[in-house]
């Protein structure tokens, strides 16, 4: 009996040796796991009482260009993103919802900076062509949660910040 359990331990042993061990690079980083950017925003637009939004995000083809309309981060931080805006020239709105989701936590500060100069220019666009939207502009929200850093330009900041927050915890 001690036999065989001794070869039972020196079989699982054996066995331990090839199971569980995957050799990475150091420098490499698995993206950080972030909710559907896309079920996202339709959950925040929906809150807000939006439609007919323009959206980019990370899936789009060149997702550097759309990333960089909303930040200067560098882009290699980044797990996903989206921006959904108003886009109508006859008659423009400031209403825009953004998300950043960064694929290291210690970097969402960067990211909630970023999208705090964002908040600034559209205020300075909308001061140029269209002042009544300032306000609103001005009136936005941008708070962090997690791995995600978020601007929210709309009517009713609060509930799309809660559509957001039930979105993702």
């Amino acid at each position: 009996m001690k036999r065989i359990n001794a070869l039972v331990l020196c079989f699982l042993l054996f066995a331990m040796m090839f199971t569980g061990c995957k050799k990475t690079g150091d420098d490499q980083q698995e993206p950080s796991a972030t909710v559907s950017m896309y079920d996202l925003s339709k959950a925040m637009e929906a809150a807000a009482g939006f439609s007919g939004m323009n959206y980019r995000s990370n899936s789009d083809d060149a997702p550097e260009d759309a990333f960089s309309y909303i930040s200067s981060m560098d882009y290699e931080k980044i797990a996903a993103f989206f921006v959904s805006y108003a886009s109508n020239k006859e008659n423009p709105n400031a209403d825009e919802l953004c998300v950043i989701a960064v694929k290291d936590v210690s970097d969402v500060g960067e990211a909630e900076a970023s999208l705090r100069r964002h908040q600034e220019k559209r205020v300075s666009q909308y001061a140029s062509y269209a002042p009544k939207q300032v306000p609103k502009a001005e009136g936005g929200i941008v708070f962090s949660e997690g791995q995600y850093a978020v601007l929210i330009i709309s009517d009713d900041n609060a509930t799309v910040r809660q559509a957001f927050l039930d979105f993702v915890r």
